[in-house]
């Protein structure tokens, strides 16, 4: 699988909980920040994930927003403090 570094964040697994269809699965990043994530039980098994294990999050590109304060947040967003160092206009397609 090839997936952009920038859009994957890797952790701890730290809990699984299990319901009758998906699983919400906890990673602890190395800042101690939480990622919780909900995937099928199949997914789970799968992947092989245990609690204590190294996973990673992975991040839809177009998930990703830059605010300057948590406005837009609702209960299912991942807020990392951070800053901007650098603006890199896209390359054209022409």
């Amino acid at each position: 699988m090839k997936l952009s570094a920038r859009n994957v964040l890797k952790g701890k697994v730290i809990k699984i909980t299990r319901g009758a269809v998906n699983a919400e699965v906890t990673l602890e990043l190395a800042a101690g920040i939480q990622v919780v994530s909900i995937i099928t039980n199949t997914s789970v098994d799968n992947l092989g994930l245990k609690e204590g294990k190294q996973a990673y999050a992975v991040v839809k590109a177009s998930s990703v927003m830059i605010a300057v304060d948590s406005e837009y947040a609702s209960d299912n967003t991942l807020i990392l403090p951070g800053a901007i160092l650098a603006l890199i206009p896209p390359v054209s397609g022409g």
